[in-house]
């Protein structure tokens, strides 16, 4: 039964693992391949000076002893061997021993047996609640500790549904032949993390995972910014006058940001609230709400630029100033100056006439004779127009009109400009006259009236003093 050849240098039996896991009272095999000629091969327990099973080569298999046995691949030359992992079995090695030779040489190879003692939970180190706080931007640990296991665990990160692991990250602490891992997930959040859950997970055998009881969700914190502005839910920022009109300023940030609607014409605060939307309406749009509406968010990070649009509402020419004067007495030489203001949006266009005989008008412009028209604009809406005629004349009296017009509409002015009519002489002369002796006759009548007192006076006078005699002489 003996083969010299087995006992060559270059004769050797093998086996793949140095260390086989096995969980506890489940099945457990080692597998021994020759490459040799061996007569046999016989299996060695540590604990147990007796083989605990032996093979014939090319003859049998033997049944096992002790609750081993074994199968054999005679055609590629493997021999495997079964046992039930007891706890009493870890730390034990078993030997694979090629034999035949004479003078007691044989070839083998030994496996360590390790019972496995699963991953009972994963812990964050130093975090408890529901969340974990952090900024957009800014660097974030956070420590993931497994409890003691054998073999030693390996631990997987997730951010919501992504695989988070990283490389080199964990540190595998022995304790009385059981293990402990600690893992650190470095990580810069971003704000599209916000509510996603941290999770992470201790393996070491692929159907015995630990995984967090409680899964705490990322509250990423970032600077407020406004990051749409709306106009009746589009983006057409020109509207008709008298439609309703919703400005909405749409924000982002974390912890929720403060949002301000102002209007930039004439610097005044609008709306504010707190949150993500603000809605502001107009429910009778006029021309005057035409110009730069600005949104602005704020919260506790560094305040981020702030988004404006121009909004237009669009609008016929119409006065734009409370009074007007439409009727002039002017005399000859002196000058017409008629100044008006409009509200229109766009942009008006004015145009000049005067009334000339027949009916008909007649365009003026300012490259006439002793005429000027000034034009100027005041804001997006407001508008003014100047007209100057200088030295007037017959000619310059009569009825002016102005038209102011744009795509929407037009509007019409109408002045009239007359001479001023001196008196005539003999009609100031027959006044003079009569006023002279209407005062002729006031005077008369003063004076009749203080002579009548006066003589009054006198007589009730010498009556008093007829009276004082009488007494007297009595």
């Amino acid at each position: 039964m003996y083969n010299e050849q087995c006992c060559l240098s270059s004769q050797r039996v093998n086996i793949t693992e140095d260390i086989v896991y096995i969980k506890s009272n489940t099945l457990g095999q080692v597998t021994c391949t020759l490459n040799g000629n061996c007569s046999a091969i016989v299996w060695y327990l540590s604990s147990i000076p007796a083989p605990v099973a032996t093979t014939f080569i090319r003859y049998s298999c033997l049944n096992t002893t002790n609750g081993y046995y074994q199968t054999c691949d005679e055609e590629n030359h493997q021999y495997t061997l079964y046992f039930t992992g007891t706890t009493n079995l870890h730390g034990q090695t078993i030997t694979c021993s090629g034999e035949g030779c004479t003078a007691q040489k044989s070839v083998s190879d030994t496996v360590t047996i390790s019972i496995i003692v699963p991953v009972p939970s994963v812990v964050l180190e130093g975090i408890s609640g529901q969340q974990i706080t952090v900024t957009a931007g800014q660097s974030k640990s956070i420590t993931c500790v497994s409890g003691v296991s054998r073999p030693a665990p390996r631990i997987l990160w997730y951010i919501g549904m992504n695989n988070m692991t990283q490389p080199s990250t964990e540190t595998q602490v022995p304790t009385q032949e059981l293990f402990y891992t600690k893992s650190t997930l470095t990580f810069i959040p971003t704000k599209s993390q916000n509510g996603l859950q941290i999770n992470c997970k201790a393996y070491n055998t692929d159907n015995n995972i630990a995984e967090l009881s409680t899964k705490p969700s990322l509250n990423v914190q970032y600077a407020a910014a406004v990051t749409r502005i709306e106009i009746n839910n589009g983006n057409n920022f020109t509207i008709p006058e008298h439609s309703t009109k919703t400005i909405t300023c749409l924000a982002e940030g974390l912890p929720q940001p403060s949002i301000t609607l102002r209007y930039i014409s004439n610097s005044s605060i609008i709306k504010s609230v707190i949150g993500l939307r603000l809605d502001f309406t107009f429910p009778f749009a006029r021309c005057e709400d035409t110009g730069v509406y600005k949104c602005e968010a704020t919260n506790t990070f560094t305040h981020r630029l702030p988004l404006q649009r121009d909004i237009f509402v669009l609008c016929k020419p119409r006065l734009g100033q409370n009074s007007l004067k439409h009727n002039f007495l002017l005399s000859t030489g002196e000058s017409l100056n008629i100044t008006v203001q409009y509200i229109a949006y766009p942009t008006p266009t004015f145009y000049w006439f005067k009334n000339v005989s027949g009916g008909l008008s007649v365009q003026i412009t300012d490259d006439q004779k002793d005429v000027q028209i000034k034009n100027a604009v005041v804001n997006t809406y407001t508008f003014v127009t100047e007209f100057i005629r200088t030295n007037l004349n017959v000619d310059g009296y009569g009825t002016y009109i102005l038209k102011t017009s744009n795509i929407i509409g037009t509007h019409e002015d109408v002045f009239t400009v007359r001479p001023v009519v001196k008196p005539d002489a003999s009609l100031n002369a027959g006044v003079a006259v009569g006023v002279t002796l209407a005062s002729v006759f006031i005077l008369l009548i003063v004076v009749a009236g203080v002579i009548y007192f006066l003589r009054r006076y006198q007589s009730a006078k010498g009556v008093k003093d007829i009276k004082d005699v009488q007494v007297d002489e009595r």
